[in-house]
């Protein structure tokens, strides 16, 4: 799994979304957000996920929100749309 700064505002995640590998998706994702900008993160190169990749998002959304930062999904993975749809979050994520 990588996570990757694309730019001012744009970051990319690569590789599987899982139990495993969200705690170090977080820890490397959270120093790329800027306060006041906003900020697209592209889940185009994310080949697998699970309910951690949802909670992942979630996470993002509490964190950007409390920094005034604009936040917006490109490229859900299936399974997460999937997995928010069937928990009730699908109209919650910022597309």
């Amino acid at each position: 799994m990588e996570v990757l700064e694309k730019g001012k505002g744009e970051i990319a995640v690569y590789g599987d979304l899982n139990f495993a590998s969200v705690p170090a998706a977080l820890e490397k994702s959270l120093r790329l957000f800027t306060k006041d900008c906003a900020t697209t993160i592209d889940l185009g190169g994310v080949e697998r996920a699970d309910s951690a990749g949802l909670a992942l998002l979630l996470e993002w959304m509490r964190v950007t929100g409390r920094q005034n930062i604009k936040l917006r999904y490109r490229n859900l993975p299936s399974q997460i749309v999937t997995l928010a749809r069937v928990s009730g979050l699908d109209n919650q994520l910022p597309t």
